[in-house]
């Protein structure tokens, strides 16, 4: 059934995984890897870099974790360039 195994992968990717748990490993890696195909490359490489994810928590992180550092770094991108289109317009009217 459809819903049951739904809900069986919303459990596995609950659970903290343990190296020796290779199927666990496999189904959090699958669930991590459906968060970040959301987001834009240079999201996932400053989520995913020595100083993104790895630096911030415990290893391995939640799913809402990713989620959450993915966000949260797509906003300061977004704000950066918004920035720079406010300094280019400035600039531009004088």
């Amino acid at each position: 059934m459809w819903v049951l195994d739904q809900a069986e992968q919303l459990f596995r990717l609950f659970r903290k995984v343990k190296a020796e748990d290779k199927e666990g490993a496999k189904d959090f890696a699958r669930g991590a890897a459906k968060v970040l195909s959301r987001y834009p490359a240079e999201v996932v490489s400053s989520v995913c870099g020595i100083d993104g994810l790895p630096r911030e928590y415990d290893w391995p992180p939640t799913i809402k974790q990713i989620a959450d550092a993915c966000d949260k770094r797509l906003g300061s991108i977004v704000r950066e360039r918004e920035r720079e289109v406010q300094r280019q317009r400035q600039l531009g009217a004088r």
